[in-house]
C-alpha cells in the first residue's frame, strides 16, 4: 500500500486534476495527470459503479491496479498528481495485462523517468 501521503485521496484534489490535467486512455485503463508543487507523486485510482456492480470486484481491479504503480512505476515517476481510470475491461484483465498498459500509457504520456 502506498503511504498516505502519496494518495490523492479528498475530493478537492480530485478535483483540480480534473480542472487542469491532461488525459490519455486505452484499452483498459485511462489516466488523469497534471504537475504538482509537492514534488512527490501522488496516485488515484478511480473505479465507477458501471464498471461492475459489485464492490469486491472493483477493489479487486484497485488492487491490482495499485499493485502495478507501486512496484513497477511510482518510483520513476516524479512531481505529479496521477488519477488512474479503469475502463470496462478491467475486472477481467490479468495483472500482467493491467501493468503492460499502464506503462504504455505512462510512457506515452512521457511520465517515465
Amino acid at each position: 500500500m502506498l503511504p498516505k501521503e502519496l494518495r490523492l485521496r479528498n475530493k478537492r484534489d480530485f478535483d483540480k486534476l480534473w480542472k487542469r490535467g491532461r488525459s490519455l486512455h486505452g484499452r483498459l485503463l485511462g489516466i488523469r495527470f497534471a504537475p504538482n508543487q509537492k514534488g512527490d507523486t501522488r496516485l488515484g485510482i478511480v473505479i465507477g459503479v458501471k464498471i461492475h456492480k459489485r464492490a469486491t470486484k472493483r477493489n479487486t481491479a484497485k488492487r491490482r491496479i495499485r499493485e502495478a504503480l507501486r512496484r513497477e512505476y511510482a518510483p520513476r515517476i516524479h512531481g505529479f498528481d496521477i488519477a488512474v481510470i479503469g475502463r470496462s475491461g478491467i475486472i477481467e484483465a490479468s495483472y500482467k495485462e493491467i501493468t503492460d498498459e499502464l506503462g504504455a500509457i505512462l510512457t506515452h504520456a512521457h511520465l517515465l523517468s
